[in-house]
């Protein structure tokens, strides 16, 4: 009867047709009612029944059996075989046995408050009757290789387990052990547990339960149900859709709780004013609920825990929608793996957490189709990697779209947020995007846009990091909308050890609100590539700080638009290779706050009172120009207040020597004469300090240091008529630059092999023989002229002529610049230029060439070194 039964279930036969298979023979036939009145447990002693017959069906006999409560042990000891009975009633605190081979068939109705035990190979206990079926206070186990099946093949293909009193605490206990064991209830469409009757169903020792057609699951809200797959014991839930009430789903000791992958992705919903908890233990301990797309909680609370190497995995999950105000909490911990391969969508409140060992995983990367994780409703997502060597792994996310309240990404001690994949990271309404490394890593190596408020910050020896392990540079955009100062973006680092690393951006644009990058108190921000930072034109600026001992990394930077530049507190450093700030850039350097540069600076600030580095250092470590802009009052006024000025002037370190010259290309202040360079001192130190043989060129520009007793010394005042160049601390002063290409690599302290005329050091294509024939410094970024400083050509129709601006520095009398145009990129003339501006040493020049006449024009400025 056990195998035919499974051989039509799995055929998938209706349970109505099975209904009839079963109960047909027992039409036309009387029902006799057993009593067991008996008292030495035997089953097959006909003595120990009221009519004297032992009750089993055969030819014309129909039996039902009745075994009272406090009968203890009942064994069911006929013969080994097949045996059939009518109906089943076994009372409370009583034990029926079935052992030893012996098979047994219920047809009609089942009713137990009692235990019924089926044990070893061969046994097997089928109830597969229309009814009814009554399990209040029972306990089933199927041990030792045996099969049982508990089914209702009535209508309504539900087991409901109640109790007349709640005080009691019964309800149902099925259980599944050792190898080869069965316990068969896929007969049963829904449980529900009443009046505060408790449920539990386990499979362990590598023992199987299966409930192959349940889709509700029901508990009383005064007790429990539990699911428990142990020791390798496995627990089939393949159609759960509805779960209400309290409920805990566990596999422990390599146990497995799953339902099976279907081509019909399924909601799970969750109701009730309970909680449901699904845990998986330890090693080899997996609950796998494949074909559930989504996740529904109403009103409910629902907790998944993966601890001591065990695995929760939802295959399918794609959505998971919260709707109560509770929080549906995902906890990996001590090794535990939560696995979400495919899911996209969360609405609500949700928490991932991933503790000692831990790891939280979305999946494999898809180099194809991008995935777009959407967060929706009020305080939607917060991952967090709590602890050591715990991963919250989010690589396969390549769109973060946040909204209500935005999301949290956490790292502490030794964990590790892992964005690896993530492009666009957008907070779509008012909210905040949060990356917070305290102590842990985050990593974002392939982030190039943030829309809305993103707050990025380390602590306590935390990393954040947007550099990718391959070197490989790119630029950020950063886009806000939202007016409120308070959402503006912001990377920071804060404490000793921590940082920043924004190292692989070369360029960021901000649109919108500006943003706050700060390495405070021994923090780090690394922009240490960063060419360009657009900022706002209006409004608050970009903010570039180092504060109280930290550090600010920038490259050969260009700042545009809005941007205030400040080091402040003793110990605080920024770096740079270069820096050319716009007119919108403030800079502020207070006492013993440093600013490095192994390049070239040069500002273009006109307003005196957004410029005060007057108490801070300026530190050259490499070869370079130096922007001069203060206007010229004399040894006498100094022009503390309102004037260009700069705390001290250091130029090169011990052991490596710097040449620096000084430059006046840009017009900081409407001067009528050359600016000047005014050096205050700090700290009771003299302005200027030259170490270890280093240069300063002062390009004839005056300049002014503040001596330790208060006076000030004219540095142009120590030349003595036709000497150009003197000793000075612990260097040279050079009055006027070195004449010739050769002299002029050797100030700049070109690299060994990169200083030929057609080298190129830093590979932006402008060799070293335009540099020196433009006026610009091989090391650096060159800009293109813009009419009034140096640059490359500049080369623009208008009107009906094209106009070549060049700029041509004086300084270079062995280098001629020449323009040149060509209708065929083969045949060149030379054109004539006049010059339309000077400054200093630098004039810009200009031809114009008519365009009428001609089906294609084209024009160079030639460069060409004249040998000594």
């Amino acid at each position: 009867m056990h195998s035919s039964y499974s051989r039509f279930a799995h055929a998938g036969l209706p349970s109505l047709l099975l209904f009839a298979l079963l109960t047909a023979p027992l039409s036309g036939f009387a029902q006799t009612v057993a009593t067991y009145t008996g008292t030495d447990g035997s089953y097959a002693n006909p003595a120990n029944w009221d009519i004297g017959v032992v009750p089993l069906n055969s030819g014309g006999n129909r039996y039902s059996a009745a075994i009272g409560a406090d009968q203890d042990w009942i064994n069911f000891d006929p013969a080994a075989g097949a045996h059939e009975l009518s109906g089943l009633s076994i009372g409370t605190d009583t034990t029926f046995t079935l052992n030893s081979g012996r098979n047994l068939s219920v047809l009609g109705s089942f009713t137990s408050a009692g235990g019924l035990l089926v044990s070893g190979p061969g046994t097997a206990f089928d109830f597969t009757g229309p009814g009814p079926i009554q399990l209040d206070g029972a306990s089933i186990m199927v041990e030792s290789g045996a099969h049982a099946t508990i089914a209702s093949a009535g209508p309504a293909h539900e087991l409901v387990v109640d109790q007349a009193d709640p005080t009691q605490n019964r309800g149902l206990h099925l259980l599944a052990t050792d190898t080869g064991s069965l316990l068969d209830l896929d007969g049963f469409h829904s449980i529900e547990t009443r009046n505060g009757a408790g449920l539990r169903i386990d499979a362990e020792r590598a023992a199987t339960t299966t409930l192959g057609q349940l889709t509700v699951l029901s508990a009383s809200d005064l007790w429990v149900s539990s699911l428990n797959a142990s020791e390798a014991g496995t627990i089939h839930l393949p159609s759960l859709s509805a779960i209400q009430g309290t409920h805990f789903f566990t596999a422990s000791t390599g146990g497995t709780l799953a339902t099976a992958s279907t081509a019909d992705p399924r909601t799970l919903t969750i109701a009730g004013t309970s909680s449901t908890t699904f845990r998986a233990e330890d090693a080899g301990s997996r609950i796998d609920f494949s074909s559930i797309d989504t996740f529904a909680l109403e009103a409910a609370e629902l907790s998944l825990f993966a601890e001591r190497d065990g695995t929760v995995a939802f295959p399918d999950l794609a959505a998971s929608v919260n709707s109560t105000g509770r929080r549906i909490a995902h906890h990996a911990y001590d090794g535990g793996t939560i696995e979400l391969p495919v899911l996209t969508a969360i609405d609500g409140e949700h928490s991932f957490t991933a503790g000692t060992g831990g790891i939280i995983t979305a999946g494999v990367v898809d180099p194809v189709t991008p995935r777009i994780l959407t967060l929706t409703g009020p305080g939607s997502g917060s991952f967090r990697a709590m602890d050591h060597d715990s991963v919250v792994d989010l690589s396969a996310i390549d769109v973060l779209l946040a909204a209500n309240n935005g999301c949290l990404f956490h790292s502490t001690a030794t964990g590790s947020v892992l964005l690896d994949g993530l492009q666009t990271s957008a907070m779509v309404e008012e909210g905040v995007v949060s990356l917070v490394a305290d102590g842990g890593t985050i990593t974002l190596s392939s982030l190039a846009n943030a829309i809305g408020a993103h707050y990025v910050s380390t602590f306590n020896g935390g990393r954040i990091s947007l550099t990718p392990g391959s070197g490989a540079t790119r630029s950020l955009t950063l886009t806000n909308a939202n007016t409120a100062d308070g959402f503006r973006d912001s990377f920071t680092a804060d404490g000793a050890g921590s940082v920043t690393d924004l190292s692989c951006i070369e360029s960021i644009e901000h649109i919108g609100l500006s943003a706050w990058y700060r390495g405070n108190e021994g923090g780090l921000v690394d922009l240490s590539r960063l060419k360009r930072s657009v900022g706002p034109d209006s409004g608050t600026p970009v903010s570039l700080r180092a504060d109280d001992a930290g550090g600010l990394l920038l490259g050969e930077l260009q700042t545009i638009g809005l941007h205030r530049l400040r080091a402040t507190g003793a110990g605080s450093i920024i770096a740079a290779r270069s820096l050319d700030l716009g007119p919108g850039t403030a800079l502020e350097l207070v006492a013993g706050a440093v600013l490095h540069l192994s390049g070239s600076f040069r500002f273009a600030a006109t307003e005196e009172h957004a410029f005060s580095p007057l108490e801070g250092t300026i530190a050259f470590t490499g070869s370079g120009t130096f922007e001069v802009g203060g206007l010229d009052a004399g040894a006498a006024d100094p022009g503390n207040d309102g004037n260009f000025g700069f705390g001290r002037l250091i130029v090169g370190a011990v052991g490596a020597p710097a040449n620096v010259a000084l430059v006046d290309l840009v017009d900081n202040g409407n001067r009528t004469g050359p600016e000047a360079l005014y050096l205050h001192g700090t700290g009771g130190l003299t302005g200027l300090s030259l170490l270890d043989g280093s240069e300063l060129c002062l390009n004839r520009l005056p300049v002014y240091v503040a001596q330790p007793d208060g006076t000030w010394l004219h540095l142009n005042s120590l030349f003595a008529g036709g000497v150009v160049r003197i000793p000075y601390d612990g260097g040279y002063l050079r009055l006027t630059p070195a004449v010739g290409y050769a002299d002029w690599s050797t100030l700049l302290g070109l690299p060994t092999g990169q200083d030929a005329p057609g080298d190129d050091p830093n590979r932006d294509g402008t060799n070293n023989l335009l540099c020196y024939a433009f006026g610009l410094n091989p090391l650096a970024t060159a800009p293109v002229t813009d009419g009034t400083g140096a640059g490359l050509p500049r080369i623009r129709v208008v009107g009906p002529q094209l106009e070549v601006t060049f700029s041509d520095d004086s300084n270079r009398p062995d280098a001629t610049l020449v323009v040149e145009s060509s209708t065929d990129l083969v045949n060149w003339d030379a054109c004539g230029d006049t010059v339309i501006a000077a400054a200093g040493t630098m004039q810009i020049r200009q031809s114009t060439i008519a365009l009428s006449g001609q089906p294609r024009l084209f024009a160079r400025v030639r460069a060409t070194l004249i040998a000594p």
